[in-house]
This record gives structure tokens, C-alpha cells and sequence, in this order.
């Protein structure tokens, strides 16, 4: 008879463990875990935003000066004109002819030498520059775009790019009050502005 009560015990034991497991897993079951994919699906991906508005600022060229003369590429000689800012100095000339020793165009200042950077204004938006994307597939022109927030869902936009320098740029095609979008985003996806 003892060893009947025993098997009795040992069931109900097995039986009493069984059913809190499953009471236990109910209860995990019913709780809400947060879920990144499933909060930007529902609420829209968190994103880091500006309000565009025009205004004037300043852009930074570098330039190494040595001996009054610095020597800049193809590319960048139109960034300089006479009288710029640089440092302490000023921009005094700039060269529209290749020096053929280097293949490059001299600049001459009346600034310090070593790294000097040359301040230019412009009007427009300033943005970071790391937000510009570009599209240089061919056939496509190379176009420029941001991304704008339009009624909680990101939208592309293409933008014109006036200047730019390492840390921001100088854009066209914006609208003062409209949401720019600083973080990485596709074009659809939903957003939630961050605060």
C-alpha cells in the first residue's frame, strides 16, 4: 500500500511541475517584448531630423600654403577668387594657367604658412554633407538627393548641390520649413521624428 501512495505522490509531483511549466510559459507568452521591426513597422523608424531655412554661412576650403603659393587641382581653382579670407591672410592671386612643374594651378596668399583654410560665403541651406546621396548609375544624370519627411512616411527629393566642403553643404531645391531627414532612410519607409 506504501508503494501505491508513493507512485500517487510521485504523479501528482510530475503533474504539479508540468502545469506551472506551462503556467510559467503562458505568462512569457503574454508579455510584450519590444521589438524594434515590429515598433518601426507600427510607429515608423526613429529618425534624427532639421528644419530647412535659408540663411548665409560659411564654408571652409583647405589650402597648404608654402613660400606665400599653394597649388590647387582643376576642380578646385574655381573655389578661390582674390581677397578670400585665409587665416590671418588674404587670397592675392589666383592662376588660370597649369604651372608646369606640378600640373596644378598656384594660388598665391598673404597668409601664414602650413594649413590655412579659405572662407567663402554662401545663401542657401546648409545641411550635413553626409546626407547628400548620389545617384550615378548611367544615364541618369548623376542627380543629388535628400530625403524629406512628408506626413510620417520619408520622401526623396533632389536637390542642387551649390558647395559643399568635408563638413556641410550648401544645397537649392528645399523649402524653408520642411522636415530634412539626417539618418538613413528608403524612400516610403515610415519615420518618427525624434525629439
Amino acid at each position: 500500500m506504501k508503494k501505491k501512495w508513493i507512485y500517487v505522490l510521485l504523479v501528482l509531483a510530475a503533474a504539479g511541475a508540468v502545469g506551472w511549466r506551462v503556467y510559467r510559459i503562458a505568462e512569457e507568452s503574454r508579455r510584450q517584448v519590444f521589438n524594434a521591426a515590429r515598433a518601426a513597422a507600427t510607429d515608423g523608424a526613429p529618425v534624427e531630423a532639421i528644419v530647412a531655412k535659408s540663411g548665409t554661412g560659411t564654408l571652409r576650403e583647405p589650402l597648404f600654403v608654402k613660400n606665400g603659393k599653394a597649388f590647387v587641382s582643376a576642380s578646385r581653382v574655381n573655389k578661390f577668387k582674390i581677397g578670400q579670407k585665409l587665416g590671418r591672410g588674404y587670397v592675392t592671386s589666383v592662376s588660370r594657367i597649369i604651372d608646369l612643374d606640378t600640373g596644378l594651378y598656384a594660388v598665391k596668399t598673404s597668409g601664414p604658412d602650413g594649413e590655412n583654410f579659405v572662407e567663402m560665403e554662401y545663401d542657401g541651406v546648409f545641411v550635413p554633407a553626409g546626407i547628400i546621396n548620389s545617384d550615378r548609375e548611367p544615364g541618369t544624370g548623376g542627380r543629388n538627393y535628400i530625403f524629406v519627411a512628408k506626413d510620417g512616411v520619408a520622401a526623396m527629393r533632389d536637390v542642387r548641390v551649390i558647395a559643399a566642403d568635408a563638413d556641410a553643404a550648401v544645397i537649392a531645391g528645399i523649402d524653408d520649413g520642411e522636415v530634412i531627414i539626417l539618418s538613413k532612410v528608403a524612400d516610403g519607409e515610415k519615420v518618427k521624428i525624434g525629439r
